[in-house]
């Protein structure tokens, strides 16, 4: 009797186990659409300790392909990470809704992109576009609140902390030696003029007329670029950093700085160098 009663169990338990799953309601289907949804990044590189970064969601063919080049218009962000996460969330803010409803509206998944806190412009996004589809919400009692949804809470993307290689310049990806001014805090003034001036003896300051050099700008993250044909073979001199407005030279920390080349046209000290403005 008991072998029965053993045969019996084991064929029921067979039994409940040879669906396959087929009866399963897909998980999608089961989940609420939320609102909000938290971007975690995973970070490679050589990153400094409490590196942060900013987050943008863009639509297909907005993002410029061109190396360097600037995107400025079509996207919405950027977001800003804390502890490497951000929380996107779409309740209450009118202006990410209808950027969220236009895209849906045309069938376009969101591109996540994500760059350094200093690449405001796009010109080298650390990722792959990673995609979040947003759901039109069919529900009567929720779509008040929630008009578009996800269904993915948590979002990884991975991330690569890095200058395109051989690059020195995000703007100017084919110059050669870059000079960069940096502040400790954003200048009132939307350029300076950046040059190098040859040395000469006889001048009160030591720093001749002949010189060679570019505007600085905000918008170009504040490089100055030197290219092949500017043909600094051999070259030396003292980098000048003048007020657009006025003309006056403005002593940064370390004024005035010499640079030199060798035979091949590469400064001595370094291919990019920073001046610090006061």
């Amino acid at each position: 009797m008991k072998k029965y009663i053993i045969l019996l169990l084991v064929l029921l338990l067979a039994g409940c186990g040879s669906s396959g799953g087929e009866d399963k309601d897909p998980v999608d289907e089961k989940d609420e659409l939320l609102s909000a949804f938290t971007i975690d990044l995973n970070v490679s590189g050589d990153v400094f300790d409490g590196e942060e970064y900013l987050v943008y969601l863009m639509r297909p063919g907005i993002l410029e392909d061109e190396p360097g080049e600037a995107t400025q218009s079509g996207y919405y962000g950027p977001f800003e990470t804390v502890s490497k996460k951000v929380v996107i969330d779409s309740d209450f803010n009118w202006d990410l809704d209808w950027y969220i409803e236009d895209a849906a509206s045309n069938n376009e998944k969101l591109h996540i992109y994500v760059t350094t806190k200093e690449d405001i412009y796009l010109r080298n996004p650390l990722n792959d576009p990673v995609p979040v589809e947003f759901v039109e919400n069919k529900d009567d009692e929720t779509k008040a609140d929630v008009k578009y949804g996800v269904y993915k809470e948590l979002i990884k993307v991975n991330v690569t902390d890095a200058y395109p290689d051989g690059v020195l310049s995000l703007t100017f990806p084919d110059a050669t030696f870059v000079i960069k001014l940096t502040f400790d805090t954003p200048p009132s003034q939307s350029a300076f003029e950046v040059s190098i001036h040859q040395p000469d003896d006889s001048a009160t300051d030591g720093i001749s007329m002949v010189r060679i050099g570019r505007m600085a700008r905000a918008f170009q993250y504040w490089d100055t670029p030197f290219f092949k044909d500017d043909n600094l073979k051999a070259w030396s001199g003292y980098i000048v950093v003048r007020n657009i407005d006025t003309n006056a030279v403005i002593e940064y920390e370390g004024y005035p700085k010499k640079v030199e080349f060798d035979e091949n046209g590469q400064c001595k000290e370094a291919d990019i160098i920073e001046i610090r403005m006061p």
